[in-house]
Parts: C-alpha cells; structure tokens; sequence
C-alpha cells in the first residue's frame, strides 16, 4: 500500500449539505456544465481545491469520497428507521 495514515471520513452528510450543486455556462466557449464553484467547495474542504485565483479545480475523487460517505451514512440511518417502523407496525 502505497498510502498511509488512512481514516475513515465521518460527518459526511453535514459536508455534503454545505455543497451547492449548479448547473452553468463557461465563460470561455459558452459550454453548460453541471458541478461546484471551486471557491464555494474550498469554504467547506479547502483540501480538495487547487490552482490559482484566477483558475481552480476540485479533485472530483474527493467529492465522490465525501459523496459515497454520506450515502452510506444515510443508508445506515434509513435502515435503523425501517426496522423502528416494523416494530411499531407489529404493536
């Protein structure tokens, strides 16, 4: 493994929740999109922003990281509410 200090992401839905998913056009050639404003995505996970002022990226896998994390989380909870609701319909 190539990798070291690995921990599992935790909070994942709070994070997402700041994201603001937009659609929009570039500037440069007119061509729509859809993503995040790399200075809003900084605010939130400055870690997964890099470039200049002028131009700024966002790893993608980052996002996908934060993403899948927060599914999970919300499958957990999803779960613990489907099994409290059979026991309630069972009373």
């Amino acid at each position: 493994i190539l990798k070291e200090n690995i921990q599992n992401i935790g909070g994942a839905i709070d994070t997402v929740k700041k994201l603001r998913p937009v659609s929009f056009d570039w500037k440069e050639d007119r061509e729509s999109a859809v993503g995040f404003i790399a200075q809003e995505v900084e605010e939130v996970m400055p870690y997964l922003v890099e470039g200049t002022e002028g131009r700024k990226g966002i790893k993608s896998t980052g996002i996908l990281a934060q993403v899948t994390k927060a599914l999970q989380e919300s499958i957990e909870k999803i779960e613990v509410l489907e099994k409290k609701v059979k026991k309630l319909q069972e009373v």
